[in-house]
């Protein structure tokens, strides 16, 4: 039953840390892809109004990177989506900790209970040898 208990716990603590991981990857990969999708808007945006492919491209990133700009400028905008990106990390962390603490009261708890028992001997004393005592 140890090793039973002991796999459904690493088990939830590895589908949890897989979550967290897959929560940090998607946020910080769409940070780093909205500037693309807004150039790749303005660019087709810029098509659509009848300009040529490649001057609308070169139009469009600096675009891009001016809207980038201005969202910088937000005061606090910037801090506060990397803050929340690094609680992302932060609780991920404290729930791996969580874990570890159930794994090693599963471990001790599994420990005690084999110390508690009396240990069972097949050896059978005779009648003429005096009982052990402890100094």
């Amino acid at each position: 039953m140890k090793h039973v208990n002991l796999s459904l716990v690493k088990f939830f603590q590895f589908c949890t840390m897989f979550f967290f991981i897959f929560i940090v990857l998607f946020y910080f990969g769409t940070l780093l892809l909205l500037p693309l999708a807004t150039a790749l808007f303005v660019n087709t945006l810029l098509e659509f109004m009848g300009l040529n492919g490649v001057f609308a491209t070169f139009i469009s990133i600096p675009i891009a990177i001016w809207l980038g700009y201005c969202l910088y400028q937000i005061s606090g905008l910037f801090q506060t989506i990397l803050d929340t990106g690094t609680k992302f990390i932060q609780l991920g962390l404290a729930q791996n900790k969580r874990f570890e603490s159930i794994v090693d009261s599963v471990v001790n708890s599994t420990d005690e209970t084999k110390a508690s028992e009396p240990a069972k001997l097949d050896v059978k004393k005779s009648a003429d040898e005096p009982p052990n005592k402890k100094p």
